[in-house]
């Protein structure tokens, strides 16, 4: 009895050393594979996030230009000033551009401040708003504020801005503004 039940240890010895060199040969091999194909564990998991992503149609299309970077103002100088960008895609896998951006301002960029409206001012809109949607007009649902002129001097570190510029700011980790829109604190 004793003879046959170290035969049964050999026999497990032999299965599970045969399964661990098996095993570690077939991903010799692969691993071999995966490098020379360049897509090799991190890597090859994003590019296929990515993709799954993509073909979900969960996130919408890029915009081939972005033309406005939001975001907060870090520091002022005489003509620029500093602000940390909010991301510029919905797509959490793509590149978002830089975070931080130099955004320089001349005597042909125009500042403005928005202010929100009275109640009563919204109230005037809204009805404004259903009078002409209910006469079969296409009328553009109001908002809450109003655009006034303001100056380059009104722009201050902790302030949340939108720059637009007249070129593709994707990239850009500096440009010029052609217009810039100061939001309420």
């Amino acid at each position: 009895m004793h003879a046959h039940k170290a035969l049964w240890i050999l026999v497990v010895i032999v299965l599970v050393s045969g399964a661990f060199l098996g095993g570690y040969t077939v991903g010799k091999i692969a691993g071999a594979t995966i490098a020379s194909t360049g897509n090799s564990g991190y890597d090859a998991g994003y590019a296929a996030a990515a993709q799954k992503i993509a073909e979900s149609g969960i996130i919408p299309p890029e915009s081939v230009q972005v033309m406005n970077v939001s975001g907060t103002v870090t520091a002022v100088a005489a003509n620029t000033f500093t602000m940390n960008a909010n991301p510029i895609t919905a797509n959490p896998l793509a590149v978002p551009g830089p975070t931080v951006r130099t955004v320089t301002v001349d005597a042909a960029t125009t500042v403005v401040k928005l202010v929100a409206l009275t109640d009563a001012e919204f109230k005037t809109a809204m009805e404004t708003f259903n009078k002409e949607s209910a006469a079969g007009k296409a009328a553009v649902l109001p908002v809450p504020y109003r655009e006034e002129k303001s100056s380059v001097g009104a722009i201050q570190v902790g302030a949340t801005i939108t720059a637009t510029a007249a070129t593709d700011v994707r990239d850009a980790a500096s440009f010029s503004a052609t217009k810039i829109v100061i939001a309420p604190r």
